[in-house]
């Protein structure tokens, strides 16, 4: 939604001037499902770049004959 302009200064009103405000907003406003928005597809893409990440971290210490201590 577009921002409105304060008659007396003639700057628009910010509805969002911080991030605890922001998340207070966002929660009295939508509620706490509106919260985790988009963590479906953050998951589908952090969890094999993870999953590759530490696969290949363990491949390079076995190919150098070394202990990860897990």
């Amino acid at each position: 939604a577009p921002s409105t302009i304060d008659p007396v200064t003639g700057r628009p009103t910010l509805k969002y001037t911080g991030l605890l405000q922001c998340f207070k907003l966002i929660w009295k406003e939508e509620g706490l499902a509106s919260m985790y928005g988009g963590l479906t597809p953050h998951m589908l893409r952090v969890v094999p770049s993870a999953a590759i990440m530490f696969g290949m971290y363990e491949g390079v210490l076995k190919l150098l004959g070394e202990s990860s201590g897990v």
